[in-house]
């Protein structure tokens, strides 16, 4: 593995060491292709952080393929495949509700109001890649008061995305995050 200038770079990936074989019974050196049939190898390349921590960079990935053919050893240079590596977006969540809920008070004979609380969600993009499709679900609220889980309905009036209004849900469709940005819904 080596970049664009032909420096090698293997340290910033890590190679899964057991790969999928398809055709063939090894790759240590003992493994066989039956005659007349094709193998295959492959293996789970992982990036590290550092392969594009601000900007798009693109790498190199070759290898050899060597054989015993007929009693004769053979080998050959496979051809170097290319992979864009993109900086990773890295997501923050961080939830806001209200301290204080009104509503009835079911330990008293007066119906009293419901009033609107706020639930927000907000979400900062501090790395250097685009989030994508970003959606959100949160878990019906419960309400505790002194020990006590009060059950009772939920009904939601309105839901935004950065001011914008979208479908009262719990379901936030946020779309993308750019990179170094801040996404607010509630």
């Amino acid at each position: 593995m080596f970049d664009e200038n032909g420096v090698d770079k293997t340290s910033l990936f890590g190679i899964s060491t057991l790969p999928t074989l398809q055709g063939v019974t090894g790759v240590t050196g003992t493994g066989v292709v039956p005659s007349g049939r094709a193998g295959r190898a492959s293996w789970i390349v992982l990036l590290m952080r550092d392969a594009a921590p601000q900007f798009e960079k693109r790498y190199f990935f070759g290898g050899y393929v060597g054989y015993v053919q007929s009693g004769a050893p053979r080998s050959f240079v496979l051809t170097a495949t290319g992979l864009t590596v993109r900086p990773d977006p890295r997501i923050q969540i961080k939830y806001f509700l209200q301290r204080d809920v009104y509503s009835d008070d079911p330990f008293t004979p007066e119906i009293e109001p419901s009033e609107p609380f706020s639930l927000g969600i907000m979400l900062t993009n501090s790395g250097y890649g685009t989030a994508g499709n970003i959606n959100i679900t949160s878990s019906q609220p419960r309400i505790v008061l002194k020990g006590r889980n009060l059950l009772i309905d939920f009904q939601i009036v309105a839901s935004q995305i950065n001011a914008q209004s979208v479908a009262p849900s719990l379901t936030m469709h946020f779309g993308d995050i750019p990179l170094q940005t801040t996404t607010v819904g509630c």
